[in-house]
Parts: structure tokens; C-alpha cells; sequence
């Protein structure tokens, strides 16, 4: 997980299956690998912008 902070992940982009999945339905194993262009943080999202978890349909 090399430059990315885990606090500041909200989720991530599979960019394998076309899905976002929020950092509370990730597993331990998806949150060590995550590299810094799947993540999800608060800085790469757009104001009034929003996504939607595909296992919980939690918004981001």
C-alpha cells in the first residue's frame, strides 16, 4: 500500500470487476493491497460528487 494512508481510504475502485467497494466491505486482504490509484479518498472526490458502494450500496 505503498503512499497511501489506510485512515484516509473511504474505498476503492476494482478496476478488474467495475466495481467500488467502500473501505467497511473491504477484507483485510483487498485493504493490503490496494495501490494508490484504486483508492478512494476524500481528495479525489469531487464536491457534490458522490459513489455507491456495489456490496452495500453505502454512499461514499
Amino acid at each position: 500500500m505503498a503512499g497511501v494512508d489506510a485512515d484516509n481510504i473511504l474505498g476503492l475502485i476494482d478496476s478488474n470487476k467495475g466495481e467500488i467497494i467502500c473501505k467497511d466491505c473491504l477484507t483485510e486482504e483487498e485493504l493490503s493491497h490496494i495501490a494508490e490509484e484504486e483508492a478512494i479518498t476524500q481528495d479525489k472526490i469531487l464536491k457534490d460528487d458522490s459513489y455507491l458502494c456495489n456490496r452495500c450500496n453505502k454512499k461514499l
